[in-house]
């Protein structure tokens, strides 16, 4: 097995160019990040069979509270019909958007949100059966904290 490996981290090694073509790639890869470049985020992109999985557990208050570390929860099962509450539970506003780009559905409900000052509460009924609601906050939609997604079940 040792030699696997090493011929494995060889083979890596020069795939990339040896040793300065890794410290190339940390390089770039650190410059990415610092710049603010998606490149390397994580996007949460769970996949289709796992939200929209009739066996999911449903939250028992459909709600999502937005705290200084993101939203909570940042995915939320629930059956239709049915209103989410969102809450903002930081001391700075945030404002809340559909966010079709995280390849789910486009959420017009989404959209009449707003932005939530710091304590305040909005009830939003769904329209959609069987859907996926993807949101984020406006203005830290490449923080993956703050991405979200809400499952609509039919019972």
């Amino acid at each position: 097995m040792p030699s696997t490996v090493r011929a494995e981290d060889r083979a890596l090694r020069r795939a990339a160019g040896g040793r300065r073509g890794r410290v190339a790639v940390i390089g770039a890869a650190v410059c990415a990040a610092a710049c603010g470049s998606s490149i390397l985020r994580t996007i949460p992109l769970p996949s289709s069979p796992s939200l929209l999985d009739p066996s999911q557990p449903r939250a028992a208050v459909p709600a999502v509270s937005i705290t200084a570390g993101g939203f909570v929860p940042q995915v939320l099962h629930v059956d239709y019909p049915v209103t989410v509450t969102f809450t903002n539970a930081d001391s700075a506003p945030h404002t809340l958007e559909s966010a079709p780009e995280l390849n789910w559905d486009n959420c017009p409900e989404m959209n009449t949100v707003g932005t939530l000052q710091p304590g305040q509460s909005k009830a939003v009924p769904f329209s959609e059966k069987d859907a996926v609601c993807a949101f984020h906050d406006a203005a830290l939609r490449a923080n993956t904290a703050f991405q979200g997604y809400i499952a609509i079940h039919v019972p």
